[in-house]
């Protein structure tokens, strides 16, 4: 199987899962939301990759058409974010993240994923245990910026 095909059946997973796990968070307004949704999230963007685990295609993950298609369904899945009534700064990590994403597209530089980092997850974790004690959210911020940093220029050094 293609890369390209590969790509394409796990997004579609992906969407169906994001989905219904929403549907689901919609419905039920589970307590620990703050605490929930990013392991869900995380998991969910682990689902896209099942198929190219199973074709052993990893090289698949490096593509501009994955990466760019990735970060797109995140931001989509960010978006149902409305549906849940997510406070004002959870929001703001979420169109900072898709302000970077187009940028990405428009420029194919993984670079404007390092300036525009996606603290979402990180957020909702950190408000999940601070509460709005901001005293430690820049060292946060510090720390994802650098683990992007890290992610961009080593880990997936891109191919486009």
């Amino acid at each position: 199987m293609k890369c390209h095909e590969i790509i394409s059946k796990g997004m579609i997973l992906r969407i169906v899962l994001t989905l219904f796990t929403f549907l689901w968070m919609y419905l039920q307004h589970p307590t620990h939301l703050y605490l929930i949704l990013p392991i869900a999230l995380i998991l969910l963007d682990v689902s896209d990759g099942l198929f190219s685990m199973i074709q052993a295609k990893k090289n698949c993950f490096t593509v501009f058409e994955y990466q760019l298609t990735d970060k797109v369904v995140d931001s989509m899945s960010y978006l149902l974010f409305l549906f849940l009534k997510m406070d004002y700064v959870t929001l703001f990590f979420v169109g900072y993240r898709m302000l970077g994403v187009f940028l990405f597209y428009v420029f194919r530089d993984s670079s404007w994923l390092i300036l525009f980092f996606d603290f979402v997850k990180e957020h909702m974790l950190y408000m999940y245990f601070f509460g709005k004690k901001y005293t430690f959210l820049v060292g946060f911020i510090l720390l994802k910026i650098w683990f992007e940093y890290y992610f961009h220029t080593v880990v997936n050094v891109n191919h486009y």
